[in-house]
């Protein structure tokens, strides 16, 4: 009679650590998911940093000729004066 308790008690417990271990599993399953998520919207978001970086990289240059070419013109008018 003992050990029918035993078995009965050893097979509950074995019944709820795997109903725990597919909840874990769950779990887990839904993390990776959702890192691969975070993964994709982090690389989005670091392409998009390279292009606004050559963009920013592009408006430097423009704006140093663009300086440049102001000065060119300021010794010219003074040479003109």
């Amino acid at each position: 009679m003992k050990k029918n308790i035993l078995i009965g008690v050893l097979a509950a417990l074995v019944c709820y650590s795997i109903v725990i271990a597919n909840g874990k599993a769950s779990e887990a399953e839904l993390q990776r998911v959702s890192a691969l998520e975070n993964l994709v919207v982090a690389m989005e978001n670091e392409n998009k940093a390279k292009v606004q970086e050559q963009a920013a990289t592009k408006a430097a240059a423009e704006a140093l000729i663009a300086r440049r070419k102001v000065e060119e013109l300021q010794r010219a008018l003074e040479v003109c004066k």
